[in-house]
């Protein structure tokens, strides 16, 4: 679970930004990371990242901000603390209405949030494309 301010689809646009910002492809990024951190890699047991995990983070396939997702994050100096982008807020009214439907029916919850998750995904992998 993400227990920071941004949710994970704000971590993952941010990440593909970033990427293609600062690194032009997921392999330079990755590559970037190792190489910067070469010494917690071999010191402090940092697990290396490659092109696929890069890749995950930008495709959104990922649950849990890992210390590995933060410690990417921190490298393309994003804060995982700031607060969501104001653009995302264009759905504050139908957001609210679902949060008020959910608290009547709570047994929705679960199946409301697989279908958010869903069209999320549906439209951040045809984004990536």
């Amino acid at each position: 679970m993400n227990n920071f301010k941004i949710t994970n689809l704000d971590i993952s646009i941010a990440v593909k930004n970033a990427v293609k910002e600062q690194h032009k492809t997921v392999r330079a990024c990755a590559n970037a990371f190792n190489l910067r951190h070469s010494g917690e890699i071999k010191g402090k047991g940092w697990k290396k990242i490659d092109k696929d995990f890069v890749q995950r983070i930008c495709s959104n396939q990922f649950s849990v901000v890992t210390p590995r997702v933060s410690n990417l994050c921190a490298f393309l100096k994003i804060d995982l603390g700031a607060q969501p982008t104001p653009e995302r807020s264009v759905f504050t009214n139908e957001i609210a209405a679902l949060d008020r439907v959910v608290q009547h029916n709570p047994d929705l919850e679960k199946t409301l949030r697989s279908l958010l998750l869903n069209v999320a995904e549906a439209f951040t992998l045809r984004e990536a494309k």
